[in-house]
């Protein structure tokens, strides 16, 4: 999220700056922010594009160290005919921690409770059938969702109809590391490593980062350690998946894209020629199209 590379081998992070091929986006900070007020006393940040489209909602579940505003021009491309909801996980960007975890400095930071506060969201738009996009850790989120959904539909209000999943896995890779505290610090909200926007974006950045950034990376990064959603994965088989991959990432990330494919029925591939899993991946062009043909398709059985 933000300009990092999680296609690494987890050691390390790659870090890349590229120009926005976009003249003049529009940042989502034009519309307003809202806040959802959890059971729990966090309050987790969020905004609607297109608030009245009549498509069937998009909800984009951002990734590790991500923020809403990371997304870039991407939510005003995908919002022309349907609502998008993007948001910020709990204690990060504008999502505001509760009093508790204020004081203590312990986030409640899992893929189980990122989840439900996904599921919250879309329960207080009184939305019915949704589809998710999840990048990255967003990805890691969107599966949870999904198999629990799956599994427990009687808990939930709505149902997912289709996902696309971009730069994840199904499991957490083995044999590797990962990123220093160090580098999470320095890269998690350092405006001087964002990819190359315009200043109304820099500057969105810069407002929302907050003095829990670093804590709640790590609480992010340890919730990512260990999860393995292969055994679930079948459970997918009516929920047409799309998994897209950029042709530059490291060979980690191309295999857990084909391992996806492997797991899903009834998931398609879309590979961009030009992506890699940084955020400048927003920015191509062929991204925002293949999640709209992929949204507006018919649906289509694995063979």
């Amino acid at each position: 999220t933000f300009p990092l590379d999680l296609s690494m081998d987890f050691a390390t992070i790659k870090i890349e700056i590229r120009a926005n091929r976009s003249e003049k986006p529009e940042p989502a900070s034009t519309t307003k922010t809202k806040f959802l007020r959890l059971g729990d006393g966090n309050e987790i940040a969020y905004q609607i594009l297109n608030e009245n489209g009549k498509m069937r909602p998009l909800i984009m579940v951002m990734g590790l160290v991500g923020i809403k505003e990371s997304w870039g021009e991407l939510p005003k491309l995908l919002s022309k005919d349907r609502p998008v909801l993007i948001f910020d996980n709990r204690a990060i960007g504008e999502s505001k921690p509760s009093p508790n975890c204020e004081k203590s400095m312990l986030f409640d930071i899992t893929l189980d409770s990122m989840a439900k506060d996904t599921a919250s969201l879309i329960e207080s738009q009184g939305w019915k059938e949704v589809d998710l996009l999840g990048w990255n850790m967003g990805g890691f989120i969107v599966q949870n969702l999904v198999i629990s959904t799956i599994k427990k539909p009687s808990s939930y209000s709505f149902r997912v109809n289709r996902i696309a999943l971009c730069a994840t896995w199904a499991k957490t890779p083995e044999g590797t590391q990962f990123v220093s505290d160090l580098t999470i610090m320095r890269s998690g909200f350092s405006p001087d490593l964002l990819p190359k926007r315009n200043q109304e974006q820099v500057n969105e950045f810069k407002r929302v980062r907050n003095s829990n950034t670093f804590k709640v990376s790590r609480q992010q990064l340890n919730a990512s350690r260990e999860f393995d959603f292969r055994g679930d994965l079948h459970l997918l088989k009516d929920i047409p998946t799309v998994v897209i991959r950029g042709l530059v990432d490291q060979k980690l990330l191309q295999e857990g894209s084909k391992e996806l494919l492997q797991l899903i029925p009834n998931s398609t591939e879309v590979a961009i020629e030009e992506g890699s899993s940084g955020t400048d991946f927003f920015n191509e062009p062929d991204f925002a199209e293949a999640v709209l043909n992929h949204l507006n398709s018919t649906p289509r059985s694995k063979l």
